[in-house]
């Protein structure tokens, strides 16, 4: 990659912080792609310099668009395809004479787009499951069932539950959990598995959240 001599900094990041106070109309997700890329070039630190173009690209997005794209964070969408990030990087800072960063730019749209995706359907489960969780009335479930309820709901449970399962998440005997688990059976909140004997287990019943948005 790229890398100013470090004479050249200083002058660098003065260009660079004067791009980003210019309240010249831009769009601020291009302005943001621009400014993520600068920093990176420049690398005016020996550690942390991703982190602080993070940053910095979360702040131009959150400045200039308004309130509705606070939920999502830059970071997230970076990270979870580092290597294509890199990638990018790369291309539009060292293999690019022409120092045309279109595609660099369109990679950077198309991240943020996914990011907002993302962070709206984490959203919207996380309104459901309280939603949910609001709709059931303590005084017919205890304290052991509304634990496990709120983490079948939330989707941090995988898998089958089961009698041992929920001995373990609950702290309680055997007979304690199945008598639990046969109560949330009845109420339709749980959906026995196929398997009989000690291979039986229990889904939650995705049902019971959908009724209640």
């Amino acid at each position: 990659m790229k890398r100013y001599p470090p004479e050249c900094v200083h002058a660098e990041m003065d260009r660079l912080l004067s791009f980003i106070n210019d309240e010249t109309a831009l769009d601020p997700f291009v302005k943001a792609a621009a400014a993520l890329l600068r920093f990176v070039i420049i690398h005016p630190f020996e550690d942390g310099n991703g982190r602080i173009s993070r940053a910095i690209t979360d702040y131009l997005i959150r400045l200039n668009s308004g309130d509705a794209f606070h939920a999502f964070n830059i970071s997230t969408g970076i990270l979870k395809d580092r290597n294509s990030y890199y990638k990018q990087i790369q291309a539009a800072s060292k293999d690019n004479p022409d120092m045309d960063v279109s595609n660099w730019v369109v990679w950077f749209l198309t991240m943020v787009s996914e990011c907002i995706v993302q962070s709206r359907e984490t959203l919207k489960k996380v309104l459901s499951t309280t939603a949910f969780m609001k709709s059931l009335d303590p005084n017919e479930f205890n304290s052991r069932q509304m634990s496990v309820l709120y983490r079948l709901a939330d989707g941090s449970f995988f898998g089958k539950l089961t009698t041992e399962k929920w001995m373990k998440m609950t702290t309680c005997s055997k007979t304690v959990a199945f008598r639990d688990i046969q109560y949330l059976v009845r109420k339709g909140f749980l959906i026995p598995s196929d398997e009989s004997g000690r291979n039986r287990g229990y889904y939650f019943n995705p049902k019971v959240v959908d009724r209640d948005e």
